[in-house]
């Protein structure tokens, strides 16, 4: 609506208030006739001076309303003119009220400049408030909202901008359309454990990456988890939920949040820190798994005598369905003690997925389909049929086993250095599976220990590629075969940034934020450069699993543009492409190597910069090669840059 079409609402609103109920609706019908949108305008704004209470029809607040505007007209007026404002200041257009609540409204607006939907969280003062009391609150609250639109992360909500007009103050944040986690799991009827972890796994990642920014959500439930319409989970009210519950006593640590998911600290006013959102998320964990509250309680003082005092019941009496192991895992995660919880959320999911993995499954051994244990070996190179492997074949074939052997040999750069050959030849069993979300195949990578790091003999490698350190990966994952295709990418986001169009050519003009929103949407998630390394080498300690010009496509043989996946020999574990056609965007934050042995590693805390890993169409020979690394802002992108997912598990179409 326009500015005029505002302050007529206003105008009807304020003289539709000062009417009987049974009044109103002749008023409206006359003074907005004619005039759709503007009267279900003022009928809201009415639901609110209605919802605020019902004194105002009683014959003490008659007499009130003389001298004193009732509660709900205030609201009322103060709604109004908030609207009025907002319409005035001309960056942001309402749309519709989304809802409200005791201490504001959200809306659906349209931000105008940048032309994207956003929702406008109002807050309003209460009733009676100490101004210089309330006026601590929206300082805080806007030194939060800063802290938040820090966070950069496909699993939280972003916040954009803080409006502050008279006594309203106003956040700015990300509209996701989809339903909330308390919409989708309802009490009584418990989700599935791999839809749980789906969902928890996305809600670790985003918890620990704003604890490894200094900010600790407090107010972590199914309402403040947003599942949007591709099933990407999105955490909201990062930072608000803090200060809104905090508005009496500004200067101190409070009780704040929601009561059934509070940690004993957080109840009883301590220090919180991460581990009081992992508990949290461990309740989240509970009724999700279960189907029931951890407690049964229907009163404040009986709720924390409990949640300081006595343990939840065990999640496998609730539901018998669950592995005792389970219980282990969410009883740490939900200690009283702090201290005795888990280092971080992520381990806490991991330890909670592996509980709810029975003994056996998913191992490498039990995920071989049909094998065949008689084909004969392949040698050096796939054949064309295998090299050019996609969905559709492997679907038709239903599981693929191929056993063969790479011999490398060694290929000189009479610029660039000598590249040695590989010194380990090996001969693998390929356990591939078809994911039915995307339909592209993930290859096995089993567990490992290797050298992380400059190849021996490698006379190109920059310093940050030193020191080579020995590395250990404890657990075993699936890799994409090739690069995310365009095909994949459209089926799977809807939509195709790449600046290079062929349906088999590898996804690219996709920012890190991107690429790790697709893996998610999968279940799973970029791999780490450890892991990344880990499988490029394919089991060889050489800077290259091949010669450079059979394997990769580089700046000497592309004619500057990509190419169709899988159109170069394999390495040793049957992956392509790890090296040229795009640079793969991986999960660490970019940093120098730390000396010593590492177990699991992934990267830095925190940083400026993602790591990119493999070279890319645009490169010289010596940025081809296992051990180099790139970097860019996570929000870049560039037609060189693409990725590939891995995951611990994947449910693959049955044949």
């Amino acid at each position: 609506m326009t500015p005029e079409e505002w302050q007529e609402v206003e105008r009807i609103l304020l003289s539709a208030m000062d009417l009987p109920k049974s009044e109103r609706s002749a008023y409206l019908g006359a003074a907005c006739a004619g005039r759709l949108e503007i009267r279900a305008e003022v009928e809201s704004l009415l639901a609110a001076h209605g919802e605020a209470g019902n004194f105002i029809d009683s014959a003490i607040a008659s007499e009130l309303r003389r001298d004193l505007p009732s509660e709900a007209m205030l609201l009322g007026r103060q709604i109004g003119s908030y609207k009025l404002r907002l319409a005035q200041g001309g960056r942001y257009d309402i749309i519709r009220e989304l809802g409200r609540g005791g201490m504001g409204m959200v809306y659906l607006a349209q931000d105008t400049l940048l032309k994207r939907q956003v929702a406008i969280k109002s807050v309003l003062p209460p009733r009676g408030h100490e101004q210089q009391a309330w006026q601590d609150v929206v300082g805080r609250l806007i030194r939060e909202a800063q802290a938040s639109g820090s966070l950069h992360h496909p699993n939280i909500v972003g916040v954009y901008d803080v409006i502050q007009d008279g006594d309203f103050t106003s956040i700015v944040m990300e509209f996701v359309t989809g339903k909330t986690l308390a919409e989708v799991v309802l009490l009584g009827s418990p989700a599935s454990p791999s839809f749980a972890i789906t969902v928890l796994t996305q809600c670790a990642k985003a918890l620990d990456y704003a604890h490894s920014q200094g900010i600790v959500h407090r107010d972590i439930k199914p309402m403040n988890i947003m599942l949007d319409d591709l099933g990407l989970v999105k955490i909201t009210d990062f930072g608000v939920a803090k200060i809104l519950y905090s508005a009496t006593e500004p200067s101190h640590e409070l009780a704040i949040g929601t009561l059934e998911y509070m940690a004993p600290e957080q109840l009883e006013g301590r220090p919180v820190d991460g581990a009081t959102d992992q508990y949290a998320l461990a309740v989240v964990a509970y009724r999700m798994l279960t189907g029931y509250r951890i407690f049964d309680a229907e009163t404040v003082g009986r709720w924390c005598t409990l949640i300081l005092g006595k343990d939840p019941l065990p999640a496998s009496e609730r539901n018998p369905a669950l592995p005792r192991a389970a219980d282990t895992v969410l009883a740490r995660a939900m200690a009283k003690n702090a201290a005795l919880r888990y280092s971080s959320c992520g381990q806490f999911l991991m330890e909670l997925e592996q509980a709810l993995t029975p003994p056996g499954s998913h191992t490498q051994r039990e995920e071989l389909i049909d094998t065949l244990t008689q084909t004969p070996k392949v040698r050096a190179m796939f054949p064309a049929w295998a090299r050019g492997l996609g969905a559709t074949s492997a679907l038709a074939a239903g599981f693929v086993l191929l056993i063969f052997q790479l011999s490398n040999k060694p290929a000189k750069l009479a610029d660039r250095g000598t590249v040695q050959p590989a010194e380990v030849r090996l001969t693998r069993t390929l356990n591939v599976k078809v994911n039915p979300k995307d339909l592209l195949n993930y290859i096995w990578i089993p567990a490992g220990t290797f050298m992380m790091g400059c190849s021996p003999g490698d006379t190109v490698c920059e310093d940050d590629e030193r020191p080579a350190h020995k590395v250990t990966l404890t657990k075993g994952f699936w890799m994409g075969q090739t690069l995310v295709t365009q095909e994949a990418y459209l089926r799977l986001m809807g939509k195709n940034p790449s600046y290079f169009k062929g349906a088999r050519l590898p996804v690219e003009r996709v920012t890190w934020d991107d690429s790790q929103a697709y893996c998610w949407t999968l279940g799973m998630r970029l791999p780490t450069e450890a892991e990344w390394e880990y499988a490029a080498r394919g089991g060889t300690k050489s800077s290259r699993y091949g010669i450079v010009g059979d394997i990769a496509w580089f700046e000497g043989n592309t004619g500057q543009t990509t190419h169709e996946v899988a159109r170069k020999q394999p390495n040793a574990y049957g992956l392509y492409d790890m090296l040229g056609n795009v640079w793969q965007w991986v999960e660490d934050w970019y940093g120098p190597y730390e000396p010593g042995q590492k177990v699991d590693p992934s990267g830095p805390p925190m940083g400026s910069d993602r790591t990119l890993r493999g070279g890319s169409w645009d490169k010289f020979p010596r940025n081809v090669r296992v051990s180099d690394r790139g970097k860019d802002e996570p929000g870049n992108r560039n037609n060189d840059m693409g990725f590939r997912c891995v995951g611990e598990r994947i449910d693959a179409i049955e044949k």
